[in-house]
């Protein structure tokens, strides 16, 4: 019996992102299937940075994240930028109390070497 296929995927390396309150540290990338953004922690723990705001109205293209600017995450499109990953597209007013989101286009890292 054969292992499953993985994703394909876009691989930013080991990350510090440093956001207001504290930071996140590990293996970032891009998963095409899906267009996620995931944080894999060097336990092995993987949390997806990325949000569906699909029922808001609001779609990722292909090469695109949407993050929140709420909560736990708030900061991290400035720590996404700060660190070379993505670049800010657009910014989103979601919910009933109009929460910022933000949509970023990722950036290659073959072609920015970061």
């Amino acid at each position: 019996m054969s292992a499953p296929a993985t994703a394909p995927a876009v691989h930013y390396g080991y990350r510090t992102l440093r956001l207001p309150e504290f930071d996140l540290e590990g293996h970032l990338s891009y998963d095409l299937r899906q267009s996620q953004l995931i944080l894999t922690e060097l336990n092995g723990d993987a949390e997806v940075l990325s949000v569906d705001l699909r029922a808001e109205g609001f779609i990722a293209f292909p090469g695109e994240v949407i993050v929140k600017d709420w909560s736990e995450h708030a900061g991290l499109a400035e720590a996404l930028i700060d660190a070379g990953i993505v670049t800010r597209t657009e910014t989103l007013r979601v919910g009933p109390f109009a929460s910022r989101a933000y949509r970023l286009q990722l950036l290659d890292p073959e072609v920015t070497g970061r």
